[in-house]
């Protein structure tokens, strides 16, 4: 997956240096995360919404599978940004509908594809800052777990996939020698009733030369409408750590 990421960008950048008239080398960072975040979700049914939320540590113990990578590419002052994650999450609420069950169930297995193209605004600064425009593609499924309560037991499948258009930032401004903050930001919608933003928020320290390691803070919601005009909106927040290779 990660060497698919990075191929498709190269073969972006490529197209982008060859008609450039001040090309300069490109310089290519790419980064590995860990991000598990807190969860809440709200999943419309036929009995009403399903309120649903987990606490980062359960979602440790819960998460079934996770991948999270980053891949940017920068020439002068023009860059590219492929991010992807995947997460199999799970989240609760007790007794929801009244007595009706005793135990709801919300996993959504998320994984979103992000890309960016950003221009550089400062020049002779030492702070970097990148604006630009984007796209992220949502493929969602969620399956909603009812326990018998009242009524018997039953499980709704659901799931959708879309793609919102963003406008971005990006932001880098060094504190030290090795260490800086950095932080990005993006919003968008879809013409499906599809909406989502995140933000992210971070100190950076610079290993050597071509190592660096980030922890943060991310933020990302996401809502639309699953197969069956199904109400669909999650959060995800939590703390993120990465480690990242520049060449």
């Amino acid at each position: 997956m990660t060497r698919g990421l990075a191929a498709a960008a190269i073969a972006l950048t490529a197209g982008v240096s060859a008609s450039s008239a001040q090309a300069q080398d490109w310089a290519y960072k790419a980064t590995i995360y860990a991000w598990l975040p807190s969860l809440d979700a709200t999943v419309g049914t036929e009995f009403g919404d399903i309120n649903a939320s987990q606490g980062s540590g359960d979602v440790i113990s819960s998460l079934d599978m996770a991948f999270m990578g980053t891949f940017a590419a920068q020439n002068d002052r023009l860059g590219f940004v492929l991010d992807y994650i995947y997460a199999d999450l799970t989240a609760s609420e007790k007794t929801p509908f009244g007595k009706l069950f005793t135990e709801a169930k919300v996993n959504p297995t998320v994984g979103a594809l992000s890309g960016y193209m950003l221009y550089r605004l400062t020049t002779d600064s030492p702070v970097k800052f990148d604006a630009g425009v984007g796209f992220r593609n949502f493929n969602i499924d969620v399956t909603s777990t009812l326990t018998p309560g009242a009524l018997a037991g039953r499980s709704i499948s659901t799931s959708s996939n879309f793609t919102d258009a963003l406008l971005a930032a990006r932001v880098e401004a060094p504190i030290s020698d090795r260490w800086f903050f950095n932080g990005f930001a993006d919003i968008g919608a879809g013409t499906d009733n599809s909406s989502t933003w995140q933000f992210y928020a971070g100190l950076g320290y610079q290993i050597d030369e071509n190592w660096s390691a980030q922890f943060g803070w991310r933020y990302m919601n996401v809502s639309g409408d699953t197969a069956g005009s199904t109400d669909l909106d999650l959060d995800l927040s939590g703390a993120l750590v990465g480690i990242s290779y520049t060449f």
